[in-house]
């Protein structure tokens, strides 16, 4: 925790991740506008083990990527944006994936 925020946090599975019976999770997405591109804010109903996010038409970085969704947590993560993205086109564009989708 630094000022009372978490900065870090390490979840820890009885099995290997290979073992591990993952359900499909639903997961619902909302992004906004921000100085420096989106914020895209994340949810799941079920585990979303490696969540990962991609935008591949347009330049730019995640802040972070590849992180666990637990049902009842919100994760906030922000797109830096290389140049200009219209607000509904990156919402079309936007790709997220978990664990569950490679199988």
């Amino acid at each position: 925790m630094v000022g009372g925020q978490p900065v870090s946090r390490n979840e820890h599975f009885f099995q290997p991740y290979k073992n591990l019976s993952l359900p499909r999770p639903r997961i619902i997405t909302t992004a906004v506008r921000t100085g420096a591109g989106f914020r895209v804010t994340l949810s799941a109903d079920k585990l979303a083990r490696a969540v990962y996010l991609s935008i591949p038409s347009y330049p730019g970085v995640f802040v972070d990527n590849y992180f666990d969704l637990i049902p009842g947590r919100k994760v906030e993560v922000e797109f830096r944006a290389r140049r200009k993205v219209d607000l509904a086109d990156f919402r079309k564009q936007l790709k997220v994936i978990s664990l569950a989708d490679a199988f």
